[in-house]
């Protein structure tokens, strides 16, 4: 709690941007919207992404984590990205293309896990792939596979799982995860990351930010 309200009174630092100034302003008043209003990493990405979708329009992606504690890259659509830090806690915003999540879903179902890079023990791995293909064979879209997934391996692993699902060849990605907790699996042309943050006091980070 204490790091949740520190965040909330932290200067939005821009580490990166891509974004034209009006709409960078915006996705950083969405994020500050977002970590006044919500409690965990989970409530602050979807917020954020349900706000810039309604305001701007598209598919918009978010992640948010310890800056510290993790690393990205990515592709995102033309002038959509942004990286904002308050405090310890950063924020990673892009816009993916307008892509039909239905039918590259539905292709997914019957697809082969094809693995592109793990640190995690086979036993994990296993269990996460099936997790993966539990949600996409649930799931209508990329949000809620990437929900179901999270939860799903919280549950049964316990421990602060991320999860984000998109387009193989419209988004790239670098991450620092917790050890043996990483993977990068496909399944068609939807890739499915997942990784374990460190066991993080959310409340405090977010307060910090």
């Amino acid at each position: 709690s204490d790091i949740i309200a520190a965040a909330k009174g932290a200067e939005a630092k821009v580490q990166s941007s891509t974004m034209l100034p009006p709409v960078q302003q915006r996705a950083i008043e969405s994020a500050q919207s977002a970590i006044a209003s919500q409690s965990d990493f989970t409530g602050i990405s979807e917020a954020i992404k349900g706000d810039l979708a309604g305001a701007l329009g598209g598919m918009w992606q978010c992640v948010v984590g310890m800056d510290t504690h993790y690393g990205h890259h990515v592709r995102p659509a033309n002038e959509s990205y942004l990286a904002v830090a308050f405090g310890e806690l950063l924020v990673v915003i892009f816009k993916g293309e307008h892509l039909p999540q239905s039918d590259i879903i539905a292709a997914a179902k019957g697809a082969e896990a094809k693995v592109q890079s793990s640190t995690m023990l086979p036993p994990v791995q296993q269990r996460a792939i099936e997790s993966a293909q539990s949600a996409i064979a649930s799931q209508s879209d990329f949000t809620g596979i990437s929900e179901a997934i999270k939860g799903d391996l919280a549950g049964a692993l316990g421990g602060m799982w991320q999860c984000v699902v998109g387009m193989d060849t419209h988004y790239g990605h670098h991450v620092r995860p917790a050890n043996e907790s990483y993977l990068a699996v496909a399944f068609g042309e939807l890739l499915v990351v997942i990784f374990k943050g460190e066991h993080l006091p959310q409340s405090d980070i977010i307060a910090a930010a």
